[in-house]
């Protein structure tokens, strides 16, 4: 099968559709399959490579984004006709679109042109994005996102998501198209309890002590914050540390927060790392803990659990479908108390975490990436045999115009970078009142 996976975003960025995508390519390749990417160029300019696995990847012109070296954004808009030439070489049984934003929406336009079956994923929320403009704007434009998402997708006989979670979400805002849950899946033969992370103390400096591990951007929905805070309240408890994996928006304000509450000792940045080095790092840590409030799925927690470690979540979104409350880890809302209890009741006790360790493998067991494959394919297979037999929905009217909605996501970026010039310029005075004034068992 001939199989065109189209993305806003593409490894090496730093984030889940990214890593996704990348893997879903991989392993449909490893499946025989001949598979091509459109995705953004590593370069302001056009360009064509291949991966190992034999994937081949056209990159649309991009541009880094002041503040976000670890994103690149798409100018689609002087890619249209070279879009459509690659398209019409591949002529894909099948086109895979996995966003709704700038690359994802002209192959859109080209699929319908061009009468291609598509099968499309929703990664999307409005939380990953929005909460960087001013609050006034903030509901409207995640209103006029999924409209365009409507648009897009609209006429799509079927979509998929990562959760039943993640399927509410579309099916609330009107979508009638069949949505069906498919879990990003994680290649257990790659994360697992058996890697070894020795060597991983020594090159990050990660000191040998009891260890809370948080693997992900360090951005604003992420809600890193409550983590550190919540450290405050573990150590006097227990002697432990926080782990922080990946890079993010939010860093240089989350370590002026480490530096007011006197926890520069026991809050170790590693940055970005090495892919080489993902599945080990797990290793480093005792428990996996999580924030956010804007997860679909979360693959860093999946691939923790994986690794064998209990997590300890927020209750927003799909996160919950993780967990089994008691069985591998623990649920937290806004309060991060709550979050320090859950987490020195694992610390402190090495049965509870040897069983919830056991029950993470067990949950995370269902999540194989051979699964996803296999379900991925049935479904390629069946959006082919759909288009075959002339069953189109009709198309949705777009309520957006392609440069407006353009221009929202540029928007959206320029707050963005506007809001990690001003973080120096941040008050911490709230966020450190309220760790030192928790009051103590």
């Amino acid at each position: 099968m001939k199989i065109l996976l189209v993305t806003d975003t593409y490894f090496p960025d730093v984030n889940g559709t990214a890593i996704f995508v990348y893997r879903l390519a991989q392993m449909m390749a490893g499946a025989g399959n001949e598979v091509y990417v459109a995705a953004p160029a590593r370069k302001f300019g056009h360009e064509r490579y291949t991966h190992e696995s034999g994937v081949t990847v056209f990159g649309v012109p991009s541009t880094s984004i002041f503040g976000y070296p670890y994103y690149r954004a798409p100018t689609v808009v002087f890619s249209k006709r070279r879009l459509e030439k690659f398209i019409r070489e591949v002529n894909p049984d099948v086109i895979h679109l996995q966003q709704h934003f700038m690359v994802g929406l002209e192959a859109r336009k080209i699929a319908r042109k061009l009468n291609i079956a598509t099968i499309g994923t929703n990664h999307f929320l409005p939380e990953n994005l929005v909460h960087y403009a001013p609050k006034i704007l903030r509901k409207p434009l995640a209103n006029f996102s999924f409209n365009q998402l409507l648009g897009v997708y609209g006429d799509i006989h079927i979509v998929t998501t990562p959760t039943a979670t993640a399927a509410k979400v579309i099916e609330d805002i009107g979508f009638t198209t069949r949505i069906i849950p498919v879990s990003n899946g994680i290649d257990l033969k790659r994360f697992n309890p058996k890697n070894k992370g020795e060597y991983l103390f020594k090159k990050y400096g990660i000191p040998k002590k009891k260890t809370v591990l948080y693997v992900g951007r360090l951005d604003k929905e992420k809600r890193v914050d409550l983590l550190i805070m919540a450290l405050s309240l573990v150590r006097e408890k227990v002697d432990a540390q926080l782990v922080l994996v990946g890079p993010g928006t939010q860093k240089f304000q989350l370590k002026r927060l480490v530096k007011k509450l006197k926890l520069e000792k026991y809050v170790i940045f590693t940055g970005f790392i090495e892919d080489v080095d993902m599945p080990n790092i797990y290793k480093v840590g005792d428990v996996y803990a999580n924030a956010g409030i804007a997860e679909l799925q979360c693959i860093a927690a999946m691939e923790a659990m994986a690794c064998g470690l209990p997590v300890v979540v927020s209750d927003y979104k799909a996160l919950p479908e993780l967990v089994e409350v008691g069985g591998n880890g623990y649920l937290f809302h806004d309060d991060y108390r709550d979050l320090a209890k859950h987490l020195v009741a694992i610390l402190q006790n090495d049965k509870l975490r040897q069983n919830m360790s056991k029950k993470s493998l067990e949950i995370i067991s269902g999540h194989s990436s051979e699964k996803t494959v296999e379900i991925y394919t049935g479904l390629y297979k069946k959006t082919i045999e759909l288009h075959k037999k002339g069953k189109m929905l009709p198309v949705k009217k777009n309520r957006t115009v392609d440069v407006t909605y353009t221009f929202f996501i540029w928007a959206i970026l320029v707050f963005a970078a506007f809001e990690i010039v001003a973080q120096p310029f941040f008050n911490l005075n709230k966020a450190v009142s309220l760790a030192r004034s928790t009051p103590k068992d």
